[in-house]
C-alpha cells in the first residue's frame, strides 16, 4: 500500500513534463513533415524541368564574372562567384540548380516560419502559406534562371526574419545580425539598397516607438524607467547607423579593390539613372555642351519613348552609347571639356529645384591612358 501511494506521488510530479513533451513532440514531427513535403516537391519539379534558362545580359555579366573574375559596373557581383563555384568548376549548370532549388525551398520554410513565430498563426495556415510561396511561378522560374533572385530572396527573408525578431525583443546583437545580413543582400542584389538604409533607422525608431511617444507626450507618470527607453532607443538608432556605415563600407572598399578603382557601391549608376530619366531630360539639363547636344538629337533615337529607357543604356546608337563614344573621341583628341570632367554630369530636370548627379561610369580621358573594358556578352 505505502508502495502504491509513493508510486503515485512519482507519477503526479513528473506528468507535468510528459504533458509538455507531448504536446510538443506532435509539433515537432509536423514541422520536420513540412520540411520533407517541401523539399520532395522541390525535388520533384526539378526532376521534372531541370534545363537551365539565360536572361542576356544579366545573365552574361554574372557567367563573365564567373568565368574571368571581372566585377560588373552596373550590378551586385557576389552572384557570379557562386556561379563560378556551382557551375563552372563542376563544368554543368547542375549543381547551381540543384541549389537553387534548395535555397528556394528553405526561403518557404523560413516564411513559414515568420507566418508562425511572428503573426501566431497556427501550424495549419503556416504550412499552407509556406507551400504556396513554394509552389509560386515566379520562384519557380528563377530557380532555373542563371539570375541573382533567388538567393537574395533568401537572404531577404532572413532579413525579415530577425528584422521581426528585433522589433519583438528589441537586442542589439539581433539588429548586428540585420546589417550583416542587409550588407550580404545588397551584395546579391543593388536594388534593394534603399530598403536597407531606410531600415537601419526605421528598425529601432519603430521597436521603441511604443514606449517613447508616452514619454514624449509626457502622459506617463513613470517618467525615469521611460526616459531610460528613449536614451536605449537612441543608442540603437546610433549603433545601426554605426553598423550600416562599417558594413557598407567594406562593401565599397571591397568593390573597389576587386575593381581596382575607387570604394563605391556602384560605378555605372549614372549610366542607369541617365537611361531612366531619359524621356524627361532637355538640353538645358545637362552642364556638359556634348552631353546636351546628344539629348538635343534624341528624336533620332526615340529618347521619348518610355519602353526604350532600359535600351537607351545598352543598346548600339542609343544615349550611353552615344555618349561613350564622344568620350572615345575625346580621349584621342585629349580635348578638355569646358567645364566639367567628361565622366561626370549634372542632371537638373526642367521645372524641378532639385540636381541629380550621376556618375556616367567610363574612365576619365584625362587622367592617362583609360583602362580596357572587357568585350562582355550583352
Amino acid at each position: 500500500m505505502e508502495r502504491s501511494e509513493h508510486a503515485a506521488l512519482k507519477i503526479e510530479v513528473t506528468d507535468p513534463q510528459s504533458i509538455c513533451v507531448r504536446a510538443a513532440s506532435p509539433a515537432a514531427n509536423a514541422w520536420w513533415l513540412f520540411c520533407v513535403l517541401i523539399f520532395a516537391v522541390k525535388l520533384l519539379l526539378l526532376w521534372l524541368d531541370s534545363t537551365p534558362k539565360l536572361f542576356l545580359g544579366d545573365s552574361g555579366a554574372y557567367i563573365w564574372t564567373a568565368l574571368t573574375g571581372w566585377i560588373p559596373s552596373d550590378r551586385s557581383y557576389f552572384y557570379g562567384y557562386l556561379v563560378r563555384w556551382l557551375a563552372v568548376w563542376p563544368h554543368s549548370f547542375g549543381p547551381l540548380l540543384l541549389s537553387q532549388m534548395f535555397v528556394s525551398a528553405v526561403t518557404a520554410i523560413v516564411f513559414a516560419l515568420i507566418c508562425s513565430r511572428f503573426f501566431e498563426m497556427s501550424n495549419r495556415l503556416s504550412f499552407f502559406f509556406g507551400l504556396m510561396c513554394a509552389l509560386d511561378p515566379c520562384q519557380l522560374v528563377w530557380e532555373r534562371y542563371v539570375m541573382t533572385e533567388t538567393f537574395s530572396l533568401l537572404v531577404y527573408v532572413l532579413v525579415l526574419y530577425w528584422s521581426l525578431a528585433y522589433l519583438r525583443d528589441r537586442r542589439l546583437w539581433q539588429l548586428a545580425i540585420v546589417q550583416a545580413l542587409s550588407v550580404l543582400l545588397i551584395g546579391f542584389r543593388m536594388s534593394f539598397l534603399p530598403v536597407v538604409q531606410a531600415c537601419t533607422i526605421l528598425l529601432p525608431l519603430i521597436a521603441f516607438a511604443r514606449c517613447g511617444i508616452p514619454a514624449l507626450r509626457k502622459r506617463s507618470e513613470a517618467r525615469a524607467p521611460e526616459g531610460g527607453v528613449l536614451t536605449t532607443g537612441l543608442t540603437h538608432v546610433i549603433a545601426s547607423i554605426a553598423m550600416m556605415f562599417v558594413t557598407h563600407g567594406a562593401y565599397k572598399y571591397a568593390n573597389g579593390w576587386l575593381s581596382n578603382r575607387e570604394p563605391a557601391y556602384l560605378f555605372d549608376a549614372g549610366a542607369y539613372l541617365a537611361a531612366v530619366w531619359a524621356p524627361a531630360l532637355a538640353p538645358s539639363d545637362a552642364s556638359d555642351l556634348r552631353f546636351g547636344e546628344i539629348i538635343a538629337n534624341g528624336p533620332q533615337f526615340k529618347i521619348q519613348d518610355l519602353r526604350s529607357r532600359n535600351a537607351q543604356q545598352y543598346g548600339k546608337g542609343l544615349l550611353i552609347d552615344r555618349w561613350q563614344k564622344t568620350l572615345e573621341r575625346m580621349i584621342a583628341l585629349r580635348e578638355r571639356p569646358p567645364s566639367t570632367r567628361c565622366d561626370t554630369g549634372r542632371l537638373k530636370l526642367s521645372g524641378s529645384p532639385w540636381k541629380l548627379t550621376w556618375d556616367i561610369g567610363t574612365p576619365d580621358p584625362f587622367s592617362g591612358t583609360p583602362e580596357p573594358i572587357p568585350a562582355m556578352p550583352r
